[in-house]
């Protein structure tokens, strides 16, 4: 019996190590060296993603981009998971895309997206059903957005200012 015990005592310390490198690498994607990084907010996160950060954000759309929470600080409910930081994790904080995972993000800044074909209710069927403006699904990497109509057009209206 004992051998088991080492056994299985052997077991956990593995599987805390796999935790503990799990967080580890987690932190590094979210932190201070990563350009993708979420940047700070007004008033105060829900505990998850990007915890308790001040902020500077300017509009509403900036906010949700950035972080996935609106001005009411409310997080955007999103078909891949809770706490999510926002378009930034992907498109990055100018929007022009990157690497994520070892895949290639589009740009997704106003000029991107409407040389593409994309207009403004294209860009809300987009973040909200995950249709392409040719009709044809996104990736299942991109999240849905359940947002409010002020919210998607706040964010459209961010998108605009962006390079």
């Amino acid at each position: 019996m004992a051998r088991q015990e080492k056994r299985l005592a052997a077991i956990v310390v593995l599987l805390l190590c796999v935790v503990v490198l799990l967080v580890v690498n987690l932190t590094v994607l979210l932190g201070a060296s990563n350009p993708m990084r979420m940047m700070p907010m007004t008033g105060t996160l829900p505990s998850g993603i990007g915890g308790n950060a001040p902020s500077t954000t300017a509009s509403n759309g900036e906010r949700i981009f950035k972080t996935g929470t609106n001005a009411r600080g409310e997080a955007i409910p999103n078909s891949m998971m809770a706490g999510m930081v926002g378009c930034v994790m992907c498109h990055g904080a100018d929007g022009h895309g990157g690497q994520m995972m070892g895949r290639a993000e589009p740009c997704n800044t106003f000029k991107c997206l409407s040389v593409t074909g994309y207009t403004d209710e294209l860009i809300k069927r987009a973040i909200t059903k995950g249709v392409g403006a040719d009709g044809r699904q996104l990736d299942l990497m991109m999240p849905r957005w359940q947002m409010s109509e002020t919210d998607l057009s706040d964010v459209i209206a961010h998108l605009k200012t962006l390079p």
